[in-house]
């Protein structure tokens, strides 16, 4: 609902509302009915205001008080301040009006481990009427699910360009392997396919979205993995690696509990064919982004910024 101009004098200065009253009215009297002030106060702005600035901002005809040279100008950012006003009001309204929506997420299972759930808590301390769903699908499914509109936001690694899907957000994402503590290639600060020759490698399935960047990867190369278990859990792989079965590919995005206890290590892969993963956060185009959509995608991006901060800066230092 568009606030009346008397509304808006606690935010903005008085002169304001009162030069745009006067030469939208074209007289003092008339902005002060319109505005219900006394006609003196705001004779008395203007004249103080004329003071400040050092010029003459109104000129009478026969009929009215119209701007001079200098009050056009002045009347111009007049009204775009409340133009301006107008439009904080409405936006913060969208906000108001959205804190008992509904949001429904689709993502990768490795979001769910910790990316996600510290993203949101956020959210529901300060949207508490807000609800959230949350589902977890391989990531090839994730877009599908967008551009099905079962979700308003999406997300998923290395999803392929699709124009039916708006990237809210891309980031991209260290890519290395996990290891457990003991094992040889732990202490490395980084690792390349040579140092994995003869390691057994766990492996992720078609369905996982690492799998399309291990693969790219090994485009063309004769190298090969000594791989002894393939899976489409990428919780069952990490457990594999924290009891000593081998190493697996991986981002920091699923394993942060274990990163951080110490029961597993992420070293960062170099290779002159790896082409990282990418988080990426959309939405479906067909689809409006209301504010508290954004709102839960910056959030979301704040998150993917702290652990690109946590897991692979700190190994450059």
């Amino acid at each position: 609902m568009k606030k009346k101009p008397h509304a808006q004098l606690q935010i903005h200065a008085s002169w304001v509302v009162y030069f745009h009253e006067i030469t939208r009215c074209g007289s003092i009297r008339a902005a002060a009915r319109k505005l219900n002030i006394a006609p003196s106060a705001i004779s008395r702005k203007l004249k103080d205001l004329e003071g400040i600035l050092g010029v003459q901002l109104l000129e009478k005809t026969s009929t009215r008080l119209r701007p001079t040279a200098a009050g056009e100008f002045v009347a111009s950012h007049a009204m775009q301040v409340l133009r301006d006003l107008d439009q904080m009001r409405a936006h913060l309204d969208d906000l108001n009006g959205l804190r008992s929506g509904h949001v429904k997420i689709v993502a990768v299972q490795a979001a769910g481990t910790e990316f996600l759930p510290k993203a949101l808590s956020s959210l529901v301390e300060r949207y508490p009427r807000v609800t959230f769903e949350c589902d977890f699908t391989g990531s090839a499914n994730v877009m599908p699910q967008l551009m099905a509109g079962n979700a308003d936001i999406g997300i998923a690694f290395h999803s392929s360009a699709n124009r039916k899907v708006r990237h809210l957000i891309s980031v991209p994402m260290a890519f290395g392997i996990i290891a457990a503590p003991d094992h040889p290639l732990a202490h490395l600060k980084v690792v390349r396919l040579h140092d994995l020759e003869d390691q057994p490698i766990i492996l992720p399935d078609s369905s996982v979205s690492f799998r399309i960047v291990v693969d790219r990867m090994l485009e063309g190369r004769s190298f090969q993995f000594r791989n002894t278990v393939t899976a489409s859990d990428p919780n069952f792989i990490a457990a594999m690696v924290r009891f000593g079965a081998g190493v697996a590919f991986q981002t920091p995005v699923g394993v942060e509990p274990q990163l951080r206890d110490g029961s597993l290590k992420f070293i960062p892969l170099q290779d002159r064919n790896l082409k990282p993963p990418e988080l990426i956060i959309g939405t479906a185009v067909n689809r409006s982004v209301s504010p508290i959509v954004s709102a839960a995608a910056e959030s979301l991006r704040r998150a993917a910024a702290a652990l690109m901060e946590e897991y692979v800066n700190s190994d450059d230092e």
